[in-house]
């Protein structure tokens, strides 16, 4: 009885001990794919584009912007402390009224009535966005405006990556 219970054993064994060796693990291998949608950082910096130009690209491609930076003259860069707006989810149009409501406001409380007047009738000129987006987008986007640069992280954008 015991040479039949052993003989059971090691044949459990055998079978347990061949079945890690030969068989294969599954494995999931991380695959990036275009279509994935990421946070990137757009820098308009050698481009001109304003948040007139900004009201009418809302209707033509899918994003979600998450901040603004504007752009601020040097002349008054100084006076001006830069921060992003961060953007409500609930309503793009809304948000936008609001970044420009609060930026002619800020320009108004430092005496640059000219600038207020400009910016109110051209729009205001925009340094960098921060969108939730796929990169076949980002790529549309930089096909309307060649010179925009694009980052996928604040890190990248300041140069340290």
């Amino acid at each position: 009885m015991k040479k039949i219970l052993l003989f059971f054993i090691f044949l459990f064994l055998f079978y347990v001990s061949f079945s890690f060796l030969f068989f294969e693990k599954e494995t999931t291998k991380f695959v990036f794919s275009e279509d994935e949608f990421s946070t990137y950082i757009i820098d308009f910096e050698k481009e001109s584009f304003t948040t007139k130009k900004l009201s009418t690209f809302f209707n033509e491609q899918n994003f979600d912007i998450i901040s603004i930076t504007p752009y601020f003259s040097p002349i008054y860069a100084k006076k001006i402390e830069v921060i992003p707006f961060y953007f409500n989810s609930f309503s793009k149009e809304l948000s936008l009224k609001r970044f420009e409501n609060d930026y002619l406001e800020n320009l108004r409380k430092l005496g640059l009535k000219k600038e207020v007047t400009k910016y109110t009738l051209q729009g205001i000129p925009i340094r960098f966005l921060e969108v939730y987006t796929n990169l076949s987008h980002i790529q549309k986007l930089k096909e309307k405006y060649p010179l925009l640069d694009y980052y996928t992280n604040q890190r990248e954008k300041e140069g340290i990556i």
